[in-house]
């Protein structure tokens, strides 16, 4: 299955870096839990340093003394590893303990939108006022008492503190959350999903382009001299007799792709992990069965699964700076020779770009017509101009369903 290629270092995604509740791996004795080291194949590099980022800037204030001159600039001087960098604290929770990371403390802090600077202040303070008051060992109650005390002193009040609660009670109960990210080709699809994965903390993002190319290069390589598989092509990337032909295409490999990635998703509900899946594979008609079985209310509630599946419909409404965006995509493939891709689209590339133009205007089209009046599927006009506003958007609107699937489950 391709999660087991694509889990990074943090194995839960988002319910690795929630709670400081239950994500640290729990302890019924002393012995030291065995690390486990996995690869990312689907996820971009920019996800792990940003990762990266994070843990050094903790190192770096915790281990660096600020000075400010008479103009406010501030500058920082290193120094010799405190007390703070050796000593654990243990927390208990339920039946097991868990070792406190301030990591995983300012992880957890930026997911539910507190400021990136503020989350690693606050999680560096909590470290350093439990170590100060000798308090190596409390319970998830005691912990949540002080840190919930130290961000209303950076100005977080009681909404942020609930919205801590429900994401920590929603990883605690290890609730599945299925994100599927769909449009047409060069709208920002992949920048949107990977940095939507980065904002919940959550590696598990499958790109469909690469997971095709990842079936296309394993059965090429395996058949015997290559004559008995036939390299799947997007279909955006030929040319057809019309658009009802292209459609029933489109429709079949879209299939193809959702077969190839039934393991993942299976993953995703059995193991109660997070993931998001982006592509133009994503025909939502085709997951009509899932979304009914944990959206709509075609099955009673006793009977309806638990877990979470947000499907997002990102669409640009500027068609002229589509064109200029896939116009630019054409031209860095067109001399490629190790990209056959776009030679069915046409002779010449005027003829390509026409021929792509038309496909991505008849994709368009059926997203539109199959998504109308689905109140489930939420569209997302992009601004290129402004992504971290359509971000904001994404990521409001998978926490505004999650707290409210945890509220239900508390009534």
């Amino acid at each position: 299955m391709l999660l087991g290629h694509i889990e990074s270092h943090e194995a839960h995604g988002v319910d690795h870096a929630a709670n400081i509740s239950s994500s640290d791996t729990p302890h019924k004795t002393r012995q030291k839990s065995p690390t486990t080291n996995t690869t990312t194949s689907s996820t971009s590099d920019h996800q792990h340093l940003t990762v990266s980022a994070a843990s050094d800037a903790i190192h770096h204030l915790n281990n660096s003394s600020s000075n400010t001159d008479e103009e406010g600039n501030t500058s920082y001087v290193k120094r010799a590893s405190s007390k703070y960098d050796f000593v654990k604290v243990r927390v208990g929770l339920e039946n097991h303990y868990y070792i406190l990371s301030r990591f995983i403390v300012s992880r957890i802090l930026t997911v539910i939108q507190v400021k990136y600077k503020d989350s690693i202040k606050i999680a560096l303070e909590l470290k350093k006022t439990l170590v100060d008051l000798n308090l190596l060992n409390i319970s998830q109650e005691e912990l949540e008492k002080h840190l919930f005390n130290i961000m209303r002193n950076y100005g977080y009040g009681d909404q942020t503190i609930t919205r801590y609660k429900l994401m920590s009670k929603f990883h605690h109960k290890r609730i599945p959350l299925l994100i599927l990210v769909f449009g047409t080709g060069c709208v920002g699809k992949s920048t949107l999903a990977t940095q939507l994965g980065e904002r919940l903390n959550s590696p598990n993002v499958v790109q469909t382009d690469v997971v095709l190319d990842l079936i296309n290069s394993f059965n090429l390589h395996t058949t015997k001299n290559n004559s008995g598989y036939e390299k799947q092509v997007p279909v955006w990337f030929s040319k057809y007799e019309d658009s009802e032909t292209f459609l029933k295409q489109y429709r079949e490999q879209c299939i193809f792709m959702k077969k190839a990635l039934q393991g993942d998703i299976e993953k995703c509900f059995g193991d109660g992990k997070a993931l998001i899946i982006e592509g133009s594979h994503i025909d939502p008609e085709i997951y009509k069965d899932l979304f009914d079985k944990y959206i709509t209310k075609t099955s009673t509630e006793e009977n309806k699964a638990e877990g979470i599946i947000i499907p997002f419909f990102i669409s640009i409404s500027n068609k002229d700076e589509h064109e200029l965006f896939f116009e630019q995509w054409l031209s860095k493939r067109e001399h490629d020779i190790y990209d056959s891709r776009t030679h069915t689209l046409g002779t010449n590339f005027d003829e390509k770009l026409q021929t792509l133009s038309h496909n991505f205007q008849v994709m368009q089209e059926y997203y539109e017509n199959v998504t109308k009046n689905v109140p489930y599927i939420h569209k997302v006009e992009i601004n290129h101009r402004r992504l971290d506003e359509t971000l904001d958007t994404l990521h409001k609107y998978v926490l505004d369903n999650i707290f409210s699937v945890v509220e239900k489950l508390q009534d």
